[in-house]
């Protein structure tokens, strides 16, 4: 979300009709599944709203698009979610959207927000199984939102960037400008009190326009109980925030290592560095071979030499890596085109 407005639900450039959501030709995102990791993308350009999330508004945002990465490691059982908020003045809203709002300019600073809905307490009659209000717990000194249901499964959201986020809480709110915190199960059906959280951080448009793209990385850990997957978890921030990540290990010993920059950088994880986009490893324990992936790589070196970097042959893909060479590179696609293994083996010293 964006200065309190939702994505627009009218389709830039792929139909006529404002409120069509299904695009003529498939998104130029990203996908792969294997045995060890799924991988997926998607972009967003423009946000609207008739009602802003906080109260009327009379504009709209057109000038901001939203790229979210999602990738489920599978041997830790848990997500990355990575989001980059890009300045994008080329987009191009409807003639005559169905609102009608005048195409005013975003106003400075932008309020990007992420929104996590939880579902309602717990409630076997109308098939709710979700938290209380005082079962949602948010440390924002450790930029942690956690879940504590001793009768249940539990999650773990952990926020690793270059902003501090602000957090907010809404449980069965309401005044006279939004209702906040609710599930309507169906038309007519009352309404139930849930935990919605709000994680917000800021940047000023001059600082966007700049370039200046900070990553936000999430984790997502869930547990069937109260007790976390997770050990330990450090941050990684790099480059006054354009690069930003973390380590993390759990309950089961394997260490993953995760690292964002919305432009190609020197992403270093252990022995292995690369010129690239996106780079997750994890290993598991007692073995030395590192598994993971990478995007928009444009080079990779093993040791503290960068200029003796190698070019690769895809920039997007997934690897295992034994600390000399990798192997088992299968090239991650967009949709349409089957995941290929490139080669057996490429050299990264």
């Amino acid at each position: 979300m964006v200065n309190g407005l939702s994505q627009a639900t009218w389709n830039r450039g792929r139909s006529a009709d404002w409120h069509s959501s299904a695009p003529s030709t498939p998104v130029p995102a990203r996908w792969l599944s294997n045995a060890e990791v799924d991988f997926l993308e998607s972009r967003w350009t423009g946000y609207e709203s008739r009602q802003g999330l906080y109260g009327p508004v009379t504009e709209y945002v057109n000038d901001v698009s939203h790229q979210r990465q999602v990738v489920f490691i599978k041997p830790a059982g848990l997500w990355l979610l990575v989001d980059f908020m890009r300045y994008s003045p080329e987009i191009k809203g409807p003639d005559d959207l169905h609102v009608r709002l005048p195409a005013k300019v975003s106003p400075s600073p932008y309020t990007f927000t992420q929104i996590w809905n939880f579902a309602p307490p717990r409630d076997e009659a109308r098939h709710h199984f979700g938290f209380g209000n005082d079962q949602v717990q948010i440390d924002e000194a450790k930029q942690r939102v956690a879940t504590n249901d001793p009768a249940g499964a539990n999650l773990e959201l952990l926020h690793f960037g270059g902003k501090q986020l602000q957090y907010r809480k809404f449980f069965g709110h309401k005044d006279e400008k939004q209702y906040l915190g609710w599930l309507v199960d169906g038309k007519g059906a009352p309404g139930s009190p849930r935990v919605d959280v709000h994680a917000s951080w800021e940047q000023s448009r001059e600082e966007l326009a700049s370039g200046n793209v900070l990553p936000l990385v999430t984790v997502i850990a869930p547990s069937r109980n109260t007790n976390s997957i997770l050990t330990a978890a450090k941050p990684r921030v790099e480059e006054a925030g354009r690069i930003a990540g973390c380590e993390l290990t759990t309950t089961g010993n394997l260490a993953v290592a995760a690292l964002a920059s919305a432009v190609p950088a020197k992403l270093k994880v252990g022995s292995l560095v690369a010129h690239a986009e996106l780079l997750v490893v994890f290993t598991r324990p007692g073995e030395k071979v590192q598994r993971g992936m990478l995007l928009g790589c444009t080079g990779l070196h093993v040791g503290e030499q960068w200029d003796a970097w190698r070019p690769v042959e895809t920039p997007d893909f997934a690897f295992a890596f034994d600390g000399k060479n990798l192997s088992e590179i299968q090239a991650i696609t967009i949709p349409g085109g089957e995941p290929a293994v490139l080669t057996t083996s490429a050299a990264a010293q």
